[in-house]
């Protein structure tokens, strides 16, 4: 008979993920999608960041967007969520990652000009076409704006994977 694993055991043992989660804003006409340009990289993203512990994904995009972009939005619903297997970054090896996207809305007149970077993390945002931003994302984020106007259009969240390269 198998001996019985003591529960505190099981879950020490359990895999850890990266969980990080932002939000997709688009100007007033839907046209253009708003990045910021963090200072610790060297490609524009989506407003958002890594959860923290006991915090859900859509805290957590809440709380990012506040602390970069100073304004407090509760998104109106789940867009993509991406599973990114474990990867080396500048010869550091990354955890595997599920990233949550969602629907910010459309940023009004008023909604802009409440707009204040954090001025050390964020150090400049814009609106952008499709187009520009698809330039100026990495890779995984251009791979999910292809996904957002899909799962805007037909009202669903969109799941997808980073294709592992074995």
């Amino acid at each position: 008979m198998k001996q019985k694993i003591p529960p505190e055991e099981y879950y020490k043992n359990l895999p850890r993920k990266r969980v990080a989660s932002g939000m997709i804003f688009f100007d007033e006409t839907g046209s253009k999608v708003f990045l910021v340009k963090p200072s610790y990289k060297e490609h524009w993203l989506f407003p958002g960041g890594v959860v923290e512990a006991d915090e859900s994904p859509k805290a957590g995009a809440i709380r990012e967007v506040k602390e970069e972009i100073g304004i407090d939005v509760n998104p109106s619903s789940l867009l993509v969520v991406d599973y990114v297997p474990a990867s080396s970054v500048n010869g550091v090896m990354v955890h595997d990652a599920l990233i949550f996207l969602f629907y910010g809305g459309r940023m009004s007149e008023e909604m802009k000009s409440r707009i204040v970077l954090d001025n050390e993390e964020i150090v400049d945002s814009c609106f952008f076409t499709l187009e520009e931003a698809a330039s100026l994302l990495n890779v995984n984020s251009r791979r999910r704006l292809e996904y957002v106007i899909e799962a805007i259009e037909k009202g669903i969240t969109v799941y997808i994977e980073k294709e592992c390269k074995a």
